[in-house]
């Protein structure tokens, strides 16, 4: 400041300053106004506060990464120009951001090859130390801009043709995952794959390669399938049953986590396999169909009688119309032996909720939906098996209890003669599960836990209470003197729901003990109600909605897109 004082004070003092002298006084003018400027930016940045290393953090979640991002591939493959776009946007807010961006090599790890230009950018930023996710477009190009970096590749993308495709013209020392997809997105005519049909695209076997994942599948990569640990196959058609079993074998040594979702079977699956596979290190297996049609009509389930799983397995089913027909096929437990250790679960989580289907949400395949009409998405979790609490098996189903197929799944895959207790969220107009419930007999079932949904209409609100009344108490007939609970808790949007479910009258006076929920800002139940039941204890919550105040994690873990924790 002083400096600038006196580049002022000299101009006054000498009005006939020569002109190369007056230009060097602006040149030194121009850099101390640069400095000042940047410096107030620099100190008004959003974020200033923050230090530099907890910025990164917030970078990482602002933006797709390779450990929570990439990763969730879901229905939709990630888009690599995307995220590259993203990462230069953030640092391009301001000085600071830019200044803690540039310092982060591996925020700059995603590489999209047909974009040159964006490539060399980012791998000069990477520093050429950071792990790389890259996507090669076209391996006909061999990726020869990355051949110098091919010692980085951790994550490898690569768009397919239906042509046998060449080598690449480097080894990937330390990849560790693959993902191969078609460039077509629901082709009716492609060639099916064969667990015969294997191609070398390396000129060597990446060592370190344990996640492979093929959507739209025309053939299988020669790799070493006996050290993957994850395994993802979507929107793939195989010739047949013994194919994709074949396979599995292969893959069985070490395998973690698998995921078929939409497969295709050319044959039906008519070819019975003469034996067993056993996954013996399997965590985690997904069986679904996100999308309805007749080029994925093979429901998955059958596949479970030739799996054989170890006793804390996680098993999580979901799909449409050819699901729920596979779920109906298997009418006991037992005739699957990967679903034996289910059998004997003792807790069951229900959820009904409106949603449209996955495939709806993505406007694909709309003229598979039919006229417009509520969609109802219900859920079922099954755990608290005595040979491992670990196991768990998950069901979600696009249809509501209403439709006879939903009704005959669940029927037919819960032990309900093994339960203690059930949960159940009811955020649809759909309350037919409790009558399921009853009809079952679940005899043995001696705690109850129902949250009343924000979206019910009154009307359904009405007769939601009224079942529940009569599930707990009977209904004063003949046949169903109710469930003899130690525990009932209700989370409920009105407080008058206590009363609507007539609990006194019904004889609910044997359950032991009865929690009711509401929220805070409403007055409570009704005295009279309150004083015919002295085992209730009321308790109010903050929450905006039922559903919100009494989270659950086995219904809030199920995800619906198909990716590994």
């Amino acid at each position: 400041m002083e400096e600038v004082r006196n580049y002022g004070s000299i101009v006054l003092e000498n009005a006939n300053m020569p002109s190369d002298q007056l230009l060097e006084m602006e040149g030194g003018l121009a850099k101390a106004l640069a400095f000042v400027r940047q410096t107030i930016n620099i100190r008004r940045a959003i974020g200033n506060a923050i230090p530099p290393e907890v910025l990164a953090i917030i970078f990482k979640y602002a933006v797709q990464w390779r450990d929570s991002g990439l990763q969730c591939r879901s229905f939709e493959p990630p888009n690599h120009l995307s995220c590259m776009l993203d990462r230069l946007r953030l640092g391009a807010v301001c000085s600071r951001w830019r200044m803690v961006a540039l310092s982060m090599a591996e925020f700059w790890t995603t590489i999209d090859e047909s974009h040159q230009a964006l490539q060399d950018e980012f791998l000069r930023r990477s520093q050429d130390t950071a792990p790389l996710t890259v996507l090669l477009p076209d391996i006909r190009q061999n990726g020869s801009l990355l051949a110098a970096h091919a010692h980085r590749i951790r994550d490898l993308f690569m768009k397919l043709g239906s042509d046998r495709q060449p080598q690449l013209a480097f080894s990937l020392p330390t990849l560790e995952c693959l993902t191969m997809t078609g460039k077509d997105r629901f082709p009716t005519h492609r060639i099916a794959a064969d667990s015969q049909d294997y191609i070398s695209i390396f000129p060597s076997d990446p060592p370190r390669l344990r996640v492979l994942v093929m959507r739209e599948a025309l053939w299988f990569p020669a790799i070493a399938y006996g050290a993957l640990t994850h395994v993802h196959i979507d929107n793939s058609r195989l010739r047949s049953l013994t194919s994709l079993l074949n396979i599995l074998a292969v893959c069985a040594p070490a395998l973690q986590y698998l995921t078929l979702v939409n497969i295709s079977i050319s044959d039906g699956g008519a070819l019975v396999p003469p034996s067993l596979v056993e996954l013996s290190r399997l965590q985690r297996l997904v069986l679904g169909q996100a999308v309805e049609g007749p080029h994925f009509h093979f429901g998955l389930v059958p596949l479970l009688r030739y799996l054989t799983l170890p006793p804390s397995a996680v098993i999580h089913i979901t799909g449409g119309s050819s699901m729920l027909t596979a779920l109906e096929s298997v009418s006991k437990l037992s005739a699957s032996p990967a679903l034996a250790g289910i059998a004997e679960c003792t807790a069951l989580t229900l959820e009904t909720c409106a949603q449209q289907p996955p495939a709806m949400q993505a406007g694909e395949c709309a003229s598979c939906a039919g006229p417009a009409r509520e969609f109802v998405r219900t859920t079922a979790v099954l755990s608290g098996a005595a040979a491992d609490p670990r196991a768990r098996l998950s069901l979600r189903l696009w249809g509501g209890v209403r439709e006879p197929l939903v009704r005959a799944a669940l029927a037919a895959l819960v032990p309900w003669a093994t339960l203690t207790s059930v949960t159940y969220r009811c955020t649809s107009n759909d309350t037919l599960l409790l009558d399921l419930v009853r009809q079952m007999e679940a005899d043995r079932v001696r705690a109850l836990r129902v949250v009343q949904g924000s979206d019910m209409m009154p009307l359904i609100v009405d007769l939601f209470a009224v079942e529940v009344g009569k599930l707990v108490g009977g209904n004063g007939r003949p046949g169903w003197a109710g469930m003899e609970l130690d525990e009932l808790e209700v989370w409920a949007e009105d407080a008058s729901f206590l009363g609507r479910m007539g609990l006194a009258a019904r004889s609910a006076k044997g359950v032991e003990r009865i929690v009711f929920h509401w929220p805070a800002w409403q007055e409570g139940p009704e005295e009279r109600v309150v004083k015919k039941l002295p085992q209730l204890e009321l308790c109010s919550f903050e929450g905006t909605t039922a559903e919100s105040a009494a989270p659950m994690e086995e219904l809030d873990s199920v995800e619906e897109g198909f990716f590994w924790r």
